[in-house]
């Protein structure tokens, strides 16, 4: 069960230091903390009982090593984001400053649509070897995660030194855990060792 709960950890870690900065964002553009903790709750979920949806119906695949091969998705994230600049998090400010909508739904389309691609992609490869009581404490695990990630952006998003550290060195701790995490998902899986053989 630890090594569950230490999973889920560093998944949501890796998948959530960038959408930090995105978090501090919407809280400091709506003061409404409430609204904008309820729609990243609710994005949060989305991307979590997909992932676990995604798992599932990939666990009937009869090799383990074959699943392993899903590490080479964090892996190419993780080199992808150290390599290529991008400007998503600019197009995200937009939507944000100019959207209409209520301020939950806002929240969860942007939970959802900044992290989606990601989040999936680091979660299915953790999720596909755990029972189903597990994943009952996976998404526990998470949501708590979420709820920390939010505090911390509620005290980021108020202190303009800790926000200056998190855009400058984010994209590379970011970036590492990725990568760390995609090979250790290659090891457990025996993929390395199929090969080796």
């Amino acid at each position: 069960m630890t090594e569950v709960i230490v999973k889920s950890v560093v998944s949501y870690i890796s998948t959530s230091i960038d959408y930090l900065l995105i978090l501090v964002i919407l809280l400091a553009t709506y003061k409404n903390y409430k609204k904008v903790l309820i729609g990243d709750l609710a994005g949060t979920t989305v991307l979590i009982l997909s992932s676990m949806l995604i798992a599932r119906i990939l666990g009937f695949v009869p090799q383990e090593w074959i699943l392993g091969l899903l590490g080479l998705i964090p892996i190419y994230i993780g080199v992808r984001q150290l390599f290529v600049d991008d400007d998503d998090d600019d197009k995200v400010v937009n939507k944000i400053q100019n959207g209409n909508r209520g301020i939950i739904l806002m929240t969860a389309i942007i939970t959802v649509t900044t992290c989606g691609a990601d989040n999936i992609a680091i979660y299915v490869p953790i999720l596909i070897d755990v029972s189903n009581q597990q994943l009952v404490i996976v998404y526990i695990t998470m949501i708590i995660m979420c709820l920390a990630f939010f505090v911390i952006g509620l005290l980021i998003s108020k202190n303009k030194y800790i926000q200056n550290l998190i855009e400058r060195s984010g994209k590379y701790l970011t970036s590492a855990i990725y990568i760390i995490l995609g090979i250790y998902i290659l090891f457990e899986n025996g993929t390395i060792a199929h090969f080796i053989n």
